[in-house]
């Protein structure tokens, strides 16, 4: 079989990983919040919420668990997700302290009006 031929001339299998786009000054900006975060007091995690939002693309057939490459060594391949796709479904999530706050579903973009009725009728509530 062609697996067999492929590790008996020393290939090997590896995995492409899939991450977000990364630009030039992103990594000095995730140092300086970590370092924020460093100075100040013990209980700034627990009085601060963080929040995410991320839009998932709902034609994507390809299932890429199993997709390997195969090579004599690992060249730590990996592939930039594009940011925007049009049919998808928006998630936003908060944690604070030890509470996950949401998930919240969102068809298509995720406006100012949107987010706004979310917060009022969703979010606020939560804190009273």
């Amino acid at each position: 079989s062609v697996c067999n031929i492929l590790k008996r001339h020393k290939f090997h299998p590896y995995k492409m990983y899939y991450m977000q786009e990364l630009v030039h000054d992103d990594c000095d900006r995730r140092m300086e919040f970590c370092e924020l975060i460093e100075a100040r007091e013990n209980d700034f995690v627990n009085n601060n919420v963080f929040i995410d939002k991320a839009a998932l693309q709902l034609n994507e057939n390809v299932n890429h668990h199993n997709l390997r490459y195969w090579s004599f060594e690992n060249l730590h391949w990996m592939r930039n997700n594009k940011s925007q796709y049009h049919e998808k479904v928006n998630v936003w999530a908060g944690i604070i302290g030890n509470y996950l706050i949401g998930p919240f579903f969102f068809d298509g973009n995720l406006n100012s009006e949107r987010y706004e009725a979310m917060l009022v009728e969703e979010i606020i509530p939560f804190f009273l």
